[in-house]
């Protein structure tokens, strides 16, 4: 019974430095209890945040239909969750990576060397939505409201 306790207590102190790791915990606060720890164990759903989104994204003449598509997007994103974004195309509701390299403009600090970029669709077409995934947050940096205007498609 003591060796099972000790592994449970492994596991769990385990989990809090994994959540630990992504989440800001409140002035003060040095622990984040069981309850807390299982909650954010179910979500599976992306989260976005645009915490380093970049204006260069929308900055111009964009229509006011590609963001009310957009929030549609994100919305249809969420109700998949990860899992089955995961099985789904890349141009559809999949994604696939992208090397920094390809980037047409500067990307923000937040995007050190060893960040995988994400390319998640912006649009019902080929148009992208360019950002990184930290646990369940997508942190979107870029959102591509004209063809190749973020990256070069098709390289």
């Amino acid at each position: 019974m003591g060796h099972t306790s000790k592994a449970k207590k492994r596991r769990k102190k385990d989990a809090a430095i994994i959540v630990q790791g992504f989440i800001k915990l409140p002035e003060g606060e040095k622990n984040i209890n069981q309850t807390d720890i299982d909650r954010m164990a179910q979500i599976d759903y992306p989260l976005f945040s645009f915490k380093h989104l970049q204006k260069v994204s929308f900055d111009g003449d964009v229509k006011a239909k590609f963001f009310q598509d957009f929030l549609l997007r994100l919305k249809k994103y969420s109700d998949l969750g990860w899992k089955q974004m995961a099985t789904e195309k890349r141009h559809d509701y999949g994604w696939e990576y992208l090397p920094q390299d390809r980037m047409k403009n500067k990307l923000p600090a937040a995007v050190t060397p060893e960040v995988q970029l994400m390319v998640l669709r912006s649009a019902n077409d080929k148009r992208a939505m360019v950002g990184f995934r930290e646990w369940n947050i997508y942190h979107v940096i870029f959102i591509e409201a004209v063809f190749n205007e973020i990256y070069e498609h098709g390289k």
